[in-house]
């Protein structure tokens, strides 16, 4: 299963800078599959691309802007508040005050208007797993692009592509708990090695 290649991801692969906001970006990456399937959209050029800078400066609590986040509390408030486009609110890479003015009856702190920021998508709900095992994966990414946090560790902190070989051992658990970045998991599959046996791996997009 490859989103990607079905054609309900966005081609370009946002950067998320010196800005801690995987977490948005992650999030923003399974909605955006979501807006594509829900409207039958094959052609990555006709998903909007959605704002991730919106979640970076509104959903502050318990999430933390640019210092981090957590996915589970930014699906929360998408469904809640909806989110706007990119076009309508661009990544800054930094923190500020929310902008978001569905409305466009918002004002700022000097009584100035704000633009109007319109809803282009509002999920109904979610659902968020702990302790998946690889077969759970393979079958929730079955149905859609998912938001994943993973720790890095130095052996994948300089990953590009391609299936990692961990023979040597140094890509398995870190023994320091809790993730440290997420990722939008887009599709999985198989690589047929020399031997006879397949390697089996995931696709992802930081």
């Amino acid at each position: 299963m490859n989103w990607v290649e079905a054609g309900q991801v966005l081609k370009a692969v946002k950067n998320q800078h010196k800005c801690g906001s995987c977490w948005a970006h992650n999030t923003v990456a399974a909605v955006e599959n979501l807006y594509a399937r829900y409207n039958e959209i094959y052609d990555p050029e006709a998903i909007p691309s959605l704002s991730e800078q919106q979640l970076v400066d509104c959903n502050t609590f318990p999430n933390l802007g640019c210092y981090g986040g957590k996915a589970l509390y930014a699906f929360n408030y998408t469904k809640n508040n909806g989110l706007t486009g990119s076009r309508y609110y661009p990544y800054m890479n930094k923190g500020d005050v929310c902008k978001f003015n569905p409305n466009g009856d918002q004002s700022d702190h000097d009584g100035k208007k704000l633009t109007k920021t319109p809803t282009l998508f509002k999920i109904d709900n979610f659902k968020a797993y702990n302790h998946v095992t690889t077969r759970d994966l393979e079958k929730l990414s079955c149905a859609g692009v998912l938001a994943v946090p993973l720790r890095i560790n130095r052996c994948i902190k300089h990953y590009i592509r391609g299936i990692i070989d961990d023979r040597d051992g140094l890509c398995g658990c870190s023994n320091i708990g809790g993730p440290n970045h997420a990722v939008a998991l887009v599709g999985f599959g198989s690589v047929h090695a020399f031997s006879e046996e397949s390697e089996r791996g995931w696709t992802s997009a930081e």
